[in-house]
């Protein structure tokens, strides 16, 4: 429920105004729910979820650094997936097949994170695979934006 309200109110924020009581109550509600989970959670001898490792500050930057990631993943590959489709024209199957690649590579160098960081440790794994997403992102909204056309 707390998911659900948080959700709603970022999607629907843009179309019924941040400070629509609509919005505002989804916030309140998304809070409410999900400190009610964290405090439950803190309390129980069994958690689901033990929040606890959130204290590790590696653990914190870490999943931070993961969900920004994803993040920034996921916008531009929407983001990505509409331009492939409405300006350059490329049907929807085109379009995925055009992502490939990215899924390929992220197909290939999971499994071998592990290894790597005991081999070389956390820093230096977390760094860099944040360094290559990065470059990534950066590197495929390059060429769209070389591509753009402007209106005579």
């Amino acid at each position: 429920m707390g998911l659900l309200s948080l959700v709603y109110g970022i999607i629907e924020g843009p179309t019924k105004g941040w400070s629509s009581t609509t919005i505002l109550g989804a916030f309140v509600i998304a809070a409410v729910v999900l400190g009610a989970f964290a405090w439950w959670e803190l309390r129980s001898s069994h958690p689901m979820l033990n929040l606890q490792v959130f204290e590790n500050p590696r653990f914190s930057a870490a999943s931070l650094g993961i969900m920004l990631i994803f993040f920034a993943m996921f916008g531009s590959t929407f983001l990505l997936t509409q331009y492939l489709q409405s300006v350059m024209g490329l049907s929807p199957l085109r379009a995925g097949a055009a992502l490939l690649p990215w899924a390929g590579i992220m197909l290939v160098v999971a499994p071998a994170s592990a290894r790597l960081t005991e081999r070389i440790g956390t820093k230096l794994v977390v760094g860099t695979g944040l360094s290559f997403a990065t470059l990534s992102l950066a590197v495929d909204q390059y060429p769209a934006r070389e591509q753009r056309q402007l209106p005579a």
